[in-house]
């Protein structure tokens, strides 16, 4: 999905990770900034791809809960860097801060993500 919203990785490790996004992924606002539900969409990918690299295995990482508060108009390219506050044995508590082409921050989100069995077995069984 990632590619899908203009999103890069360029570094990604157990509790942090990067990306890029080089231009206005689908229809920018009428100031040419990114769409901010397009903003939130990458801070929660970036989510829940650190927090299913801490998850137990067998366990994915579902959004729980997911702030965002917009500071400026986010004008392409951006950059977007995600670390992992805190974790326990199914919560993970992820911080996202996305950069402007100047290097101002234009938005930051916070989320609670919960892991859960990947593979559920279907009723019945």
């Amino acid at each position: 999905m990632m590619s899908e919203l203009g999103a890069i990785c360029t570094q990604v490790s157990d509790d942090t990770a990067t990306f890029v996004v080089p231009s206005t992924p689908m229809v920018p606002n009428p100031n040419g900034s990114v769409n901010g539900g397009i903003v939130v969409a990458i801070a929660d990918q970036m989510m829940g791809l650190l927090a299913s690299r801490i998850a137990s295995p067998g366990h994915l990482a579902a959004t729980g809960t997911l702030n965002a508060q917009f500071h400026s108009p986010a004008l392409a390219p951006l950059t977007v860097r995600g670390n992992v506050v805190r974790f326990g044995r199914r919560l993970t508590f992820v911080e996202v801060i996305v950069e402007d082409r100047d290097g101002g921050r234009c938005a930051s989100c916070q989320g609670t993500m919960v892991a859960g069995a990947a593979l559920r077995p279907a009723r019945g069984d």
